[in-house]
């Protein structure tokens, strides 16, 4: 696939195009007055802590606080890939920003994924899937740890076993056995195993990753349960009782006298209540209760993970990241990870003991990009020591601010683009400003000098983007009918809860067969979807309405090809099946609004509705006010402003109904057109005062 990068630089506007096959599929505006946040770093101050959604809202000196949940607090599970965007899938709350599923923590939504591969310490990892790709179902958002298991689970489903060993009991290590196991201590670590006293041990406050205690002394910090003991962990379970033959069941209830219930024989093992746990976010581990971890008034460094979105603040993470060309660098992990999108096994082991070479101890954790594959010992030593230099001046800048600050500002899009994107998988970055371009000369002469050819400076009278012609591409953006080749066509509508899409068929009619002819328009839109999907920036819940289709084959080959072209989007997708009414129902992870909302505002005609009264609604809700004014007799003269539209339709359609209602009412009309006027507004204008008094007269 050919890939190259634009990059249209002003004084006042950065843009950012990338093209793969010579088509626009992804579109990056950047202003000073509207700057990108994901990646800032501020010193905050916690405002409110709400136990009831674990989360807490913290001042970062931004117009609304931001929203931090209990899990972003912890120490992270170091199954972060550093080459996506953090995970945000919708937003459906009704109260705080952020809340609702969107905001279920990531680990949560990794359970799912990998299934429950702790179940024994002595369980071996697990190849499977497709490295690197992402699945039908979501995919796998990790990187492979020292001792993680490397799932490459597909549709949301945890990688096969067939080949594990069974547990110690003799029991095949399923899921029902993982579940036993973790339930009795062998697979849930000590973290996720029942307290067995009343005690229970504190968090250290070094474990809260970016906490800054206050002066006063600091209450408990959170709560972990006590691993249980060893025979505790190690009791069998009761055999199960075998049921009895079906013959000696009806014999027994003919004995039994009639309306006396079956009495249950009693189990060895009577069932203990067991104690209030702690609320899991992941297989291996609980979060304590917020009000436990933090209290108001608090002081935290913390890392913009979601742009402030409509009425909504940002969202935060205490689990700072420092994202490098090579390396992300995660002060508060403990582990050096590796890309899942670098397949081969020997050159993740090899990558990690290179960057764990030059990483001191306890001084965080690593995760190596896919980027880096086959870089040297050499660049991995640089970069380590540019992050932990770039952290000990984030943490000495701490000390002479005041919460609320801004500490560390990310990186500019055109360094970002540069550092993230472009590789030798792309062939050519073409930039038409001088500055920009002497820019990134500089930068990849310090990390990536062998992709310095491919860099080149566009100094043509003809615009760059025209030159590419996608100027036109990104007009149609902010249309709702997207037409595809064979004649069809799909609309895209925007709403606060979702996005919808419709397929038509159009001009399109085929030749005989009908289902060919709507399997081959549901197969191009698919693939127009995906790309505008990703071009338009939509995030959250989309759902798309394709054309009813009669085989199940043919419905999962649409449902395939929309997935397989979802898997070149850099943020995560998920595209679920197709649902009884013919629905697909999806959902894109969103970090920052869309560029409908970005660049657009609301109508001030339609405010937003897209819609407006038609003119003989206006004046028959005119004729309703001019009735009410009649029957109220305060006034003797009015005068009435109307859009020049409106007003001719009076003329033209309906000459005799303001007449007809001065005699009726015995009050003086007069029509004035008024260009200033909206298409369904008018206004009662008293005279010779000129008063407004519209409302008072106000009908629906």
């Amino acid at each position: 696939m050919k890939r190259e990068i634009l990059i249209n630089g002003t004084p006042r506007e950065t843009r950012v195009a990338i093209l793969e096959d010579d088509r626009l599929v992804e579109l990056l505006v950047d202003r000073p007055d509207h700057r990108r946040m994901v990646g800032d770093i501020y010193l905050g101050r916690v405002e409110a802590v709400l136990p009831g959604i674990q989360a807490a809202f913290v001042d970062i000196g931004l117009e609304k606080s931001a929203f931090l949940h209990a899990s972003d607090l912890l120490e992270p599970d170091d199954e972060h890939d550093p080459d996506e965007e953090p995970e945000e899938v919708e937003d459906n709350d009704g109260t705080a920003p952020g809340v609702g599923e969107a905001d279920v923590p990531r680990s949560s939504r990794r359970r799912r994924r990998r299934g429950r591969g702790n179940a024994s310490s002595n369980s071996q990892p697990v190849e499977g899937g497709e490295p690197g790709v992402e699945a039908p179902g979501g995919g796998d958002d990790g990187f492979e740890g020292d001792g993680a298991p490397e799932t490459g689970a597909t549709n949301g489903a945890p990688a096969a076993e067939e080949g594990a060993a069974p547990e110690q009991g003799g029991e095949p290590r399923g899921r029902r056995g993982r579940r036993r196991g973790r339930r009795r201590g062998k697979g849930g670590g000590e973290r996720n195993a029942p307290p067995v006293s009343g005690e229970a041990e504190r968090v250290p406050d070094d474990q809260i990753a970016g906490f800054f205690p206050r002066s006063t002394e600091t209450p408990a910090a959170g709560l972990l349960p006590p691993a249980p003991s060893e025979a505790a962990a190690q009791e069998p379970r009761p055999p199960r009782q075998p049921r009895p033959p079906k013959q000696q069941r009806q014999e027994k209830q003919k004995q039994r006298p009639k309306g006396q219930p079956e009495q249950q024989p009693r189990t060895q093992a009577l069932a203990v209540q067991p104690p209030a746990r702690q609320r899991e976010v992941s297989g291996r581990r609980a979060v304590p209760d917020i009000s436990t971890l933090i209290k108001k008034g608090d002081t935290l460094l913390v890392q913009v993970t979601k742009e402030p979105i409509s009425t909504k603040g940002s969202r935060v993470t205490a689990q700072i990241s420092l994202a490098g060309r090579f390396l992300v660098y995660m002060p508060f992990a403990s582990k050096v990870g590796v890309s899942r999108k670098i397949e081969s096994r020997e050159e993740r082991v090899k990558l990690r003991e290179m960057v764990g070479k030059f990483l001191p101890k306890d001084s965080g954790g690593m995760i190596v990009r896919t980027v880096a594959e086959g870089t040297t010992e050499d660049h991995f030593k640089r970069e380590v020591e540019s992050l932990l230099g770039l952290w000990k001046k984030i943490n000495k800048k701490t000390r002479f601010v005041r919460a609320p600050a801004l500490v560390q500002r990310e990186t500019s899009l055109t360094r970002g683009i540069i550092r993230d994107l472009f590789s030798a998988k792309v062939d050519a970055l073409w930039c038409d400003s001088k500055e920009l371009h002497h820019e990134i000369e500089q930068y990849l002469e310090q990390v990536d000098p062998e992709l310095m050819d491919r860099v080149k400076l566009y100094q043509e009278p003809q615009p760059l983007f025209e030159k590419f012609d996608i100027e036109r591409e990104i007009r149609d953006l902010f249309k709702a009918r997207c037409d595809l080749p064979n004649g069809g066509s799909i609309v895209i509508q925007p709403t606060e809860a979702l996005v919808s899409i419709d397929v038509n068929t159009g001009r399109y009619t085929g030749k005989k067969d009908p289902e060919k002819t709507i399997l081959r328009t549901n197969l191009e839109a698919a693939r127009e979807i995906a790309r505008q999907i990703r071009l338009r920036d939509m995030g959250g819940i989309i759902v798309c309405d394709f054309i009813d289709m009669e085989t199940r084959s043919n419905k999962e080959r649409v449902l395939q090809e929309l997935r397989q072209h979802l898997t070149h989007d850099r943020a995560r997708t998920k595209a679920h099946a197709v649902s009884e009414l013919g629905l697909v129902e999806m959902t894109r992870q969103r970090v920052r609004p869309s560029l409908w909302h970005s660049m657009t505002a609301d109508c001030p005609t339609c405010t937003g509705t897209g819609r407006v009264f038609r003119p003989e609604v206006v004046a028959r809700r005119l004729e309703r006010s001019l009735k009410r004014v009649g029957y109220e007799h305060r006034e003797r003269q009015l005068a009435i402003r109307l859009h020049p539209e409106v007003a001719l339709y009076l003329l033209e359609e309906e000459p005799k109904l303001v007449q007809g209602l001065g005699r009726q009412t015995g009050v003086e009309f007069e029509v004035r057109d008024d260009p200033m006027m909206r298409l369904d507004e008018f206004r009662l204008m008293s005279r010779p005062a000129g008063r407004d008094v519209t409302e008072q007269y106000a009908v629906a």
